[in-house]
């Protein structure tokens, strides 16, 4: 076998090899994402989130609890009527 051709064995069986171990995805797009534009991009979104932490921490970048109390008690203190964040579009 001459190095031309211990190349291609070998790239073949990396390319085998990599194949295989590659990660097998449940979905492409996770369901709820699918059903932002649908629903409403926040205020249906943060509901459908809401059942699943690991993704509304993947989404918002904190927990639960600190969204709900930056909600609450971030938004008063300036005296001014604003919009709150479950209307607000992004």
């Amino acid at each position: 076998m001459d190095v031309d051709e211990a190349l291609v064995v070998m790239y073949y069986y990396l390319r085998r090899k990599r194949e295989k171990t590659a990660k097998k995805r449940k979905y492409w797009v996770h369901p709820i994402l699918k059903e932002r534009f649908s629903l409403g991009t926040f205020q249906n979104l943060t509901t459908e989130l809401r059942s699943d932490e690991i993704k509304f921490f993947t989404y918002f970048r904190m927990s639960i609890t600190t969204f709900i109390y930056i909600r609450t008690n971030g938004m008063r203190g300036s005296g001014e009527r604003v919009i709150g964040p479950d209307i607000r579009q992004m």
